[in-house]
């Protein structure tokens, strides 16, 4: 998340995956902050549901949280207290990546 924060690194897993992702932020007086923050050191990690046990295991005695889940819709989706902060299909993704110089 250190290059754009969370909303670029999901945008960045859909994108490459060609999934939808549906993200929960926790209430934040600041969503762009929760959104755009570059936070060196965190990780924004896919598991599938059959390994997430396992993988809540490993990080045992860790900071970590639980903050949205794949879809098959191809959308990326953020809220925060049920509002919707950001409703976006992957084809509108990839164009704005087309665009950067």
């Amino acid at each position: 998340r250190s290059e754009g924060g969370l909303a670029v690194a999901a945008a960045e897993m859909c994108t490459g995956g060609g999934l939808g992702l549906r993200v929960e932020l926790p209430p934040d007086p600041d969503p762009l902050t929760a959104l755009f923050s570059q936070s060196n050191s965190r990780l924004l990690v896919e598991v599938g549901p059959e390994h997430a046990a396992a993988f809540e295991t490993l990080l045992e005695g860790l900071p970590f949280s639980l903050v949205g889940e794949s879809t098959v819709e191809p959308r990326l989706v953020f809220l925060t207290s049920g509002k919707c902060l950001a409703d976006l299909g992957l084809d509108q993704l990839r164009a704005a990546w087309k665009t950067i110089p």
